[in-house]
């Protein structure tokens, strides 16, 4: 089956014809079509095979359309041949203009960027017979110019000749000639492809041919200017006035690059071949036609002129052919700045002015220098030329206001200058190297400074306070030293000095008021302070506020009152085999005194101690000592403590001495020399008492402990005995105290104030009488009648029920169910008495004698109940 391809016609025309080899053209051969839009967008004629299209096809949504061809037999619908695959490609037409998809733009290049020449020579022919008698001429013009430049794009893709050759339905040997002419005139123009427009002529060698291609730009690839091969162009710069062999072409700094698409097929034609053009703004920037590149066309950009431009970009297909389309894009350019401006002083000269009592860090004033640029560009630095300005004033930058702060750095005087001149110079901080050239990024101003007059405090001499120093040994109103104070403002001002009570609390020291004399008030002890400081004021007798203070030292000067002692209360520990010659200890001496020279300690035995033959004190001459043994075999038995008296004198003057002991202890050791026991006690126990006697020492302690064991179990015994009888014989007006008292006489067992305080009645509170209840034996007195008649026992009622009400009334006492008092019977009470003491019976039928036995402290109770034993017993 043949398929012949046919011109492309939009709509139901035909496309393509489909035709089988045994199709004898009867009709008896049935063509049919299936695959991608088959009988939808494309149909056949079964009888002739020709293909249809029913619509318009748009290759940007579909390139291609796979599809299967085959003939049946139109009497039995039987296939003839195999089915066959074929393409349908669908040829680009120029219908989509260029668009910029990442549009509008924004960009930014820095002011004052660069313009960049290059020089390039000219090639010129190595001889003037440009065409040999061998030169053909090759035929290109039967070739379209869009043909002529898809066989360079193709070439530069890295196609081959044959490739290029089978795609484009063109001759290799044409291919070739016009790849080797490009080749040719591109190596005769070495052009850049990107750089601003110029004005560029070609002359033609042979005949002095001139051809002019007007307002071609940079980078144009001269092979695709149809031409006979053996004509070679030179390209002349009409600006370059030197004609000396070279040309120039200028390059502005790269902004950014903008980027169109056409939705056209890249490889058929140059429906996709995009050119791009500066419509709005080409004064000031250009546009690469090729990539896109936009880049400055002048040097002189200047933010602070104008800090923006507005682009218009156009791009165009047809690589900018008669008839191609078009899209434009904004680009916006913002100028980002440079440090190319320096900053300047508005004024020449400043004027201040401070009082002279201003203190240090105080500010002056305050001036600032601008500068005509942006952001970090305009910090500046502040500092002071002159040297005499620089050591009493300061100068510091305002990191908000980029502001020059004067401040005081050192105390003004009025009386010795009255007018500073401080020279300030302002330089930036971040200096571009590339604008040094630009001039001198710094300034200088005058800052006039005028000092004014104020009285001032009384100042000392020197001002930054006194050092004294006194012996410790100085009598009490002696010199210490003498403080200086003047009014800087007049002389002979009378001042007045005091001591500040607060650093002076004990008053040591006082000091004249008129001469500054400082004197002692008390005696000095150098070991109990060395230093004194003490703060003095001096005032004007006749402005008592202008006041002003110094601070003194005062240094004690050591004299030696103070024997040098041991450094602590030695005591040290030998074996009894030690050695003689043994150093045992070394000692140290401390002192209170700080002589001046230093201190030397010399040692000695004590005169009570120089006859020791035991021990021996050497002297190590560098303030210490060392203690040998002067004999070998110590006993402990014999004595297990030594106490060595050692005498230390230093060196004075004068010279003073003290005694100190040093305890040597003999002390039990093994083999090695470690120290066992310094006990004697133990030494000798344990020596004396073998292991028999020490178990019959054990024996014997464990007898005495079981003895006194069966003691103590006795005595509970007999005590459990004597307490069962107790029980046994109590009868039932036996009472049972846990705490035996002495008797009725006893007074201190317990509290009596309690049972006196039942005669005490205060008012009851809420109480309907308002009478005092007086004390029961006077209310019965009174109302007893004069013949012994019985009494009125309603009072004994009305006195119970106030009782009554009295306690229920307390909340300081329990709440007792009842409450009855007998604090008074009554000589002539109708009611016989309820105690048995006194009692006129006898008939008792109680045997009461055994209370004679409890001892004394019941003998009194037991001569109320058996009053015949004692008459018995004194018979």
């Amino acid at each position: 089956m043949i398929l012949r391809n046919v011109r492309n016609q939009p709509r139901t025309t035909q496309e393509d014809l489909i035709h089988s080899d045994s199709d004898e053209g009867d009709g008896s051969i049935k063509y049919t079509i299936s695959g991608e839009g088959a009988g939808t967008i494309f149909i056949i004629d079964e009888v002739t095979g020709d293909i249809h299209a029913t619509e318009r096809l748009d290759r940007e949504e579909k390139a291609f359309y796979t599809l299967r061809a085959q003939a049946r037999d139109r009497q039995t619908d039987a296939p003839l041949e195999p089915e066959s695959e074929f393409v349908i490609k669908v040829q680009d037409i120029n219908d989509s203009e260029p668009k910029f998809l990442e549009g509008p733009y924004i960009g930014s290049v820095a002011e004052l960027s660069p313009i960049v020449v290059k020089q390039y020579k000219r090639h010129l022919p190595t001889t003037s017979n440009t065409h040999t008698p061998n030169s053909t001429m090759v035929k290109t013009k039967e070739l379209s110019e869009d043909t002529r430049n898809r066989i360079v794009d193709l070439h530069q893709a890295g196609k081959t000749e044959s490739a290029i050759g089978k795609q484009l339905d063109v001759k290799k040997s044409t291919v070739g000639a016009i790849i080797r002419k490009w080749k040719t005139y591109k190596t005769t123009t070495n052009l850049p492809r990107s750089g601003a427009p110029r004005k560029i002529s070609a002359r033609g060698v042979k005949n002095d041919h001139k051809k002019r291609f007007g307002a071609a730009f940079p980078g144009t690839i001269l092979g695709r200017i149809s031409c006979r091969l053996g004509f070679y162009p030179q390209l002349v710069d009409p600006y370059d006035r030197m004609q000396s062999g070279y040309f120039h072409p200028v390059f502005g700094t790269s902004v950014m690059k903008v980027m169109a698409s056409d939705a056209d097929d890249p490889t058929y034609g140059s429906s996709a071949r995009i050119v791009y053009s500066v419509l709005d703004g080409e004064k000031f920037f250009t546009v690469d036609r090729q990539t896109g590149v936009i880049r400055t066309a002048v040097a002189d950009l200047d933010r602070e002129t104008q800090d923006r431009y507005e682009l218009v970009v156009k791009a165009t297909d047809m690589a900018g052919q008669m008839g191609g389309l078009s899209g434009s894009t904004t680009v916006t350019i913002v100028i980002t700045d440079v440090n190319d401006n320096p900053p300047r002083f508005p004024q020449k000269m400043y004027q201040f002015s401070v009082s002279e009592g201003a203190a240090v860090g105080t500010s002056v004033g305050r001036v600032i220098a601008t500068d005509a640029d942006m952001g970090e560009n305009t910090d500046m630095s502040y500092l002071i030329k002159d040297e005499e300005g620089g050591e009493l004033f300061r100068v510091s930058t305002d990191g908000d206001t980029q502001e020059a702060v004067i401040t005081i750095k050192k105390p003004l005087d009025f009386e010795k200058k009255r007018t500073h001149n401080v020279v300030v110079e302002a330089a930036n901080k971040h200096v571009d190297p590339r604008f040094v050239d630009l001039g001198s990024f710094r300034d200088q101003t005058i800052v006039r400074v005028s000092v004014s007059d104020t009285d001032e405090p009384p100042i000392f001499f020197p001002p930054t306070g006194a050092i004294m120093e006194v012996q410790e040994d100085a009598k009490q109103g002696a010199l210490v030293g003498i403080v200086t104070a003047k009014d800087p403002d007049m002389d002979n001002v009378p001042v007045r000095y005091s001591i500040d009570q607060s650093t002076d609390q004990e008053q040591i020291f006082n000091i004249d008021a008129v001469t500054g004399a400082i004197t002692l008030g008390k005696i000095l002890d150098r070991e109990t302070a060395g230093w004194h400081n003490i703060t003095v004021t001096a005032v004007e007798a006749d402005n008592q506020s202008m006041a002003s203070q110094t601070a003194v030292s005062i240094r004690i000067l050591d004299v030696n009152d103070n024997p040098p002692e041991l450094a602590t209360p030695y005591e040290t520990k030998i074996c009894e085999d030690a050695k003689p010659g043994q150093l045992i200890h070394t000692i140290s001496v401390v002192d209170r005194d700080e002589p001046q020279s230093g201190h030397r300690f010399y040692f000695t035995l004590a005169p009570e101690a120089s006859s020791n033959r035991h021990f021996a004190l050497w002297d190590v001459k560098d303030n210490t000592a060392g203690i040998r043994t002067q004999r070998s075999g110590f006993n402990r038995q014999e004595q297990n403590v030594y106490l060595l008296p050692i005498r230390v004198v230093d060196s004075g003057p004068p010279a003073l001495s003290s005694t100190g002991t040093f305890t040597i202890r003999v002390c039990g050791c093994d083999t090695v020399g470690n120290i066992q026991s310094c006990n004697a006690t133990a030494f000798v126990m344990s020596a004396a008492l073998s292991p028999g006697a020490l178990i019959a020492l054990l024996v014997c302690m464990l007898i005495l402990i079981v003895l006194v064991l069966l003691i103590l179990t006795l005595k509970r015994h007999r005590k459990g005995q004597r307490m069962s009888e107790d029980e046994e014989d109590m009868r039932d007006n036996v009472i049972k105290y846990n705490d035996e008292g002495g008797g009725e006489q006893d007074t201190q067992a317990y509290d009596m104030s309690a049972l006196r305080s039942l005669y005490d009645f205060p008012e009851v509170k809420n109480s309907e009488s308002g009478a005092d209840l007086r004390s029961l034996p006077q209310w019965i007195q009174n109302r007893v009648t004069g013949d012994g008649g019985a009494a009125d026992f309603s009072l004994f009622k009305g006195y119970i029920r106030k009782k009554v009400e009295q306690a229920d009334a307390d909340l300081s006492v329990p709440p007792y169910d009842s409450f009855q008092t007998y604090a008074f019977e009554g000589s002539s009470s109708p009611a016989l008495s309820l105690s048995s003491i006194c009692t006129l019976s006898t008939t008792s039928e109680q045997d009461f004698s055994y209370l004679s036995d409890w001892g004394p402290r019941f003998r009194q109770l037991a001569g109320y109940y058996a009053p015949g034993q004692p008459e018995e017993e004194g018979s």
